[in-house]
Parts: structure tokens; sequence; C-alpha cells
């Protein structure tokens, strides 16, 4: 939430998250901090010799939750 809240400081309009689907542990936190799910992004990125879906969510300024 920090890095969130500095960003919006600094003048950004929107933050992306960008998780692995394999990684549902992060998925978890991302939600948790009020990113909204977006939908999965298929074969974007590059990992050792393989591609990978990831997750993307997003944030708009007004919508951090009141927590951390």
């Amino acid at each position: 939430l920090q890095l969130t809240r500095w960003a919006f400081a600094e003048g950004m309009k929107r933050v992306v998250a960008l998780v692995s689907v394999d990684n549902p542990a992060s998925s978890r936190v991302v939600a948790k901090a009020g990113y909204t799910f977006e939908g999965v992004l298929r074969s974007v990125h590059h990992v050792n010799d393989r591609r990978i879906d990831l997750e993307s969510w997003s944030i708009l300024p007004g919508e951090l939750p009141d927590i951390g």
C-alpha cells in the first residue's frame, strides 16, 4: 500500500499490478490492497524459455482501502 500511496502522491492517475497466474498469494495481496482484477494477459511475459500469462490488476485514486 505504501508504494501505491506514494505513486498517487507523485501524481499518478492509475497504478497497475501484473501478477503471474501461477501466484495466487500475490493475487490475494493486491486484492486486499484494493486493486480491481481486470483480466488475464495471455502469453505476455517471457520467463526462461517459456511464455506465461499475467493477471492485470489496477487501482485509481480514491480506491485505496483505509488499512496498512
